[in-house]
């Protein structure tokens, strides 16, 4: 059966989440084919968002576009985060330009029925506090694996967790997050800004534990 805009929106997020946890770039790179799939074959270039069927569907009479909830969450509000984190991670050419897009499409109904909204209320919180946890490790250095047991420990929303391996660099900042005097280091970004490099696993879980109580504060 044709896919539908659900199945690509899920698959990319699955992706990205593999390949947070991992550092497996296989994952980043097919998370990004599908998301070439879904903007090519299911966004609406007249009024905005992602349609639930593709172009190219043969026998659809009319393609259904909205972004409320039902049993899961909409594939607008999926891709909504998807498009945040494919941004943090330096993926998107086109910055939030596509998510501004998206939301403008959905604005009405989200301001007319907020509780059939919230998976799209949730992309739109990442949109406007972008959180992104760097952790760039040392061969040399044991120590990575306890910095990235502390950020998998802490529940933090719709952070974007990206691991870097041992002299390698990413799309997302090319030259700056570096491991320390040899030892893995985490960087907290929110928003453009970042913190200094924390290389100490109990200082970590403290600054993270921090940013937690400012988002539910």
């Amino acid at each position: 059966a044709p896919g539908t805009a659900a199945d690509y929106a899920n698959m990319i997020r699955a992706g990205l989440r593999l390949y947070q946890s991992t550092g497996d770039r296989t994952y980043l790179t097919q998370a990004k084919r599908w998301t070439e799939t879904i903007d090519r074959h299911f966004w609406d270039s007249e009024h905005g968002g992602y349609a639930t069927s593709a172009d190219d569907t043969p026998d659809v009479i009319v393609r259904m576009r909205n972004a409320n909830d039902d049993a899961t969450p909409n594939a607008n509000a999926l891709m909504l985060a998807n498009l945040v984190t494919l941004f943090l991670l330096g993926e998107r050419d086109d910055g939030l330009e596509r998510t501004q897009s998206l939301l403008n499409a959905f604005a009405g109904p989200l301001s007319k029925q907020l509780f059939g909204h919230f998976g799209l209320l949730a992309g739109y919180m990442d949109v406007l506090n972008p959180q992104h946890i760097v952790i760039a490790t040392s061969a040399d250095d044991t120590s990575s694996n306890a910095l990235k047991q502390i950020v998998r420990s802490i529940g933090l929303p719709g952070a974007v967790c990206e691991i870097i391996a041992p002299n390698s660099s990413t799309a997302s900042d090319p030259a700056q997050k570096k491991p320390v005097d040899g030892k893995s280091a985490a960087y907290l970004c929110v928003g453009p800004q970042c913190s200094p490099p924390i290389t100490a696993p109990d200082q970590l879980r403290q600054a993270l534990m921090a940013l937690r109580r400012i988002e539910t504060a």
